[in-house]
């Protein structure tokens, strides 16, 4: 499929809002693990708030006026990231208080995204779906819980019962290292199905890269915010710049 320039940015506008939200909404454990972004945030609470709604608000219309259907996918984080971030009831706590809910419904936001958008324009079939829904959903969850690995020290002080806390770094790495290898067998799956053929070589690439950063990052040393951002995150940019590659001259 061809990327459409428009669904893109609609896609870069709901995220760049939901994420803005949580750093209104995590200020407290931010003071503690990225000094320097709760001290950014602090005092634009407003304006922070007004360009989200603003955001997600256009991304809506972006959406609507390529497909329509394309708003109920796009509306999807919001939801989750409204349950995530904020106390809706005082009988239903934020979903980030859950141990673990936290990275499921972040992972589970992002990844219907990727994997469902493109389907409101070509349906290629269940398992194929299911297939790039899971890829990016491990890739997804291994993140979120390494950036929990970070925020040890200030989740603790501000009770949040992330993954890290209740099982340690150590245990942690076991469990990152676990989840990563499923990607093993999916890569085998896809292989023998001959599936995602002109990508084989870039998910192999992904799937190894995921292995060496939760080791780098899962020790018990100081490791810069900046480069954990940039290594972890970072690697979709590249995936992305790779399959515009391979799909432009293969």
């Amino acid at each position: 499929m061809q990327p459409n320039t428009i669904l893109l940015f609609a896609v870069f506008l709901s995220t760049f809002s939901v994420y803005s939200l949580n750093r209104l909404t995590d200020l407290e454990e931010d003071s503690v693990n990225v000094p320097g972004r709760e001290s950014y945030v602090k005092g634009k609470e407003k304006s922070l708030l007004a360009l989200c709604i603003i955001s997600y608000g256009v991304a809506l219309l972006l959406g609507f006026l390529v497909n329509p259907v394309t708003v109920l996918v796009l509306l999807f984080p919001l939801g989750i990231g409204i349950l995530y971030s904020l106390e809706v009831s005082p009988k239903l706590p934020r979903l980030k208080n859950i141990p673990g809910m936290k990275n499921f419904s972040v992972t589970l936001s992002w990844a219907a995204g990727a994997a469902f958008i493109p389907v409101v324009f070509s349906y290629p079939g269940l398992w194929i779906t299911f297939l790039l829904f899971y890829f990016v959903f491990v890739k997804f969850l291994v993140n979120t819980i390494s950036f929990d690995v970070r925020d040890i020290e200030g989740d603790k002080k501000s009770g949040v019962r992330t993954i890290p806390v209740l099982l340690g770094r150590s245990r942690t790495k076991l469990l990152l290292f676990g989840i990563q290898s499923t990607l093993i067998f999916w890569m085998l799956i896809v292989i023998s199905e001959g599936i995602f053929t002109r990508y084989w070589l870039l998910f192999t690439l992904s799937i190894v890269y995921g292995f060496w950063y939760i080791r780098y990052f899962s020790e018990n040393r100081k490791r810069g915010t900046f480069s954990r951002d940039l290594l972890i995150d970072g690697e979709w940019m590249i995936l992305a710049f790779l399959c515009f590659i391979i799909s432009t001259f293969s």
